[in-house]
């Protein structure tokens, strides 16, 4: 592959990574309430 491809491939992928983590953590928000038995600050939240 060429280093074009290389970069366009690593930035797609960068975005999409970003994407599915700013989804998550409006998710996490969620997981982190008290009933969920205290794991989930600890767990899902870094």
């Amino acid at each position: 592959m060429s280093k074009i491809e290389n970069d366009s491939i690593r930035n797609i992928s960068f975005l999409l990574v970003e994407k599915l983590c700013n989804l998550l953590n409006v998710d996490f928000d969620n997981f982190t309430k008290p009933d969920r038995r205290g794991r989930g600050e600890r767990g899902l939240k870094n």
